[in-house]
């Protein structure tokens, strides 16, 4: 009754899934070739970063997957015709399942299972192609630049084939083919232990299915690696650039608190600093923002100067000027509009507080430049 019920839906599913693997698998080919042509032919003398980026994490993937290299070159190497008769046996190997249900909804869980594999490597490989765009464009590295220009024509003709399986997935009502394979397979799971064939086939495959079991953990394993690794990377990158390119204030007391918002209410107006970035007039009664500037610069005593605002009516760019006081919390205390479009804000915080340096002696003015040089705001 299982059989009559769920067999061809299933079938049909599974064939569906196949079809788009071989597109798929394709496309994960491609862009391994085209990366592994820029690892073995970019010119290393030309030391630019996102070439070599995308080289050190490219070559770490092919290390650890070395057997996807060689998939990829198999599929370089045979023509069109060769490539539809390998497809067409992988089809017909498969099709030896349709005839049990239970063999097909197992099946199908492989088909699934790889989908979710390729489509995730294709994420990667695929991110990876499009840092290259970053390139120095300068070096005239060729072996750069063809890659670059190979992907371009990959996205299009990507784009086309996936529009393709997405027409006949519509016209296959894929929806409700998958819909009725998750009916049937825990109706499945319960019934097969008692099926001796089946029961024969698991100990048949249980090595091949322990082995598959070990590489998607293998793989999930180095993709979490992978992953956590890019974001620490990233963020020591943009640390670096923080502390080399931006100007945080004397010996770099913003650090800790760059970018940071700060907010204060006056009633009609809710005004926000975020500090060494942008700050915005928002109205309370309907939330719309005011660009008040963006952080240019210093100003005296350590002020903030915020400039290039939104223009006022027939009046100047809005900008804001933001002032410290001592104290040991930072906050938004005070904003006023001295002049049209042009405000003055007040924050506290413990770097605006002058520093003690022994006994009685505190750190002023000038002699503040040279001594403080021995002592760390730790509170920050």
């Amino acid at each position: 009754q299982l059989t009559t019920e769920y067999l061809e839906p299933v079938v049909q599913y599974r064939k569906e899934l196949a079809a788009q693997l071989h597109i798929l698998r394709a496309h994960r080919d491609t862009l391994i070739r085209l990366l592994k042509a820029v690892r073995d032919g970019h010119n290393v003398e030309f030391n630019d970063e996102a070439v070599a980026k995308v080289v050190h994490e490219y070559g770490e993937y092919a290390e650890a997957l070395p057997y996807m290299e060689e998939a990829a070159q198999a599929y370089v190497d045979e023509d069109s015709k060769a490539r539809k008769e390998r497809e067409l046996h992988m089809d017909r190997d498969s099709e030896e399942d349709d005839a049990s249900l239970v063999l097909c909804v197992g099946a199908v869980d492989i088909a699934e299972n790889e989908l979710r594999t390729v489509n995730d490597d294709i994420s990667v490989l695929l991110g990876w192609m499009r840092d290259l765009e970053g390139y120095n464009r300068n070096y005239h590295d060729l072996a750069v630049k063809g890659a670059v220009v190979a992907l371009a024509d990959f996205e299009t003709a990507r784009e086309r084939e996936m529009s393709d399986v997405s027409s006949r997935h519509e016209a296959a009502n894929i929806g409700e083919l998958k819909s009725k394979y998750e009916e049937a397979k825990p109706l499945v799971d319960a019934i097969a232990p008692a099926d001796e064939s089946a029961l024969n086939s698991e100990e048949e495959n249980a090595d091949t299915d322990d082995l598959e079991k070990q590489v998607a953990d293998a793989r999930s394993q180095f993709w979490d690696i992978q992953n956590e690794k890019t974001r620490l990377t990233n963020e020591v990158s943009n640390l670096r650039e923080l502390l080399e390119e931006k100007d945080l204030g004397p010996h770099d007391e913003f650090l800790s608190l760059y970018k940071q918002c700060y907010s204060l209410d006056t009633g009609e107006y809710t005004y926000e600093v975020c500090l060494l970035d942008r700050a915005a007039q928002i109205e309370n009664k309907n939330n719309a923002r005011q660009n008040l500037g963006t952080f240019t610069e210093f100003g005296q005593n350590r002020e903030l100067n915020y400039r290039n605002g939104a223009k006022c009516w027939n009046g100047p760019e809005r900008s804001i000027t933001v002032a410290f006081e001592c104290a040991g919390v930072v906050e938004l205390v005070e904003v006023k509009e001295p002049e049209k479009c042009e405000y003055r804000a007040v924050m506290t915080g413990p770097f605006a507080c002058q520093l003690p340096v022994s006994g009685s002696e505190v750190v002023d003015g000038e002699a503040e430049e040279h001594t403080v040089k021995e002592h760390v705001h730790d509170e920050l």
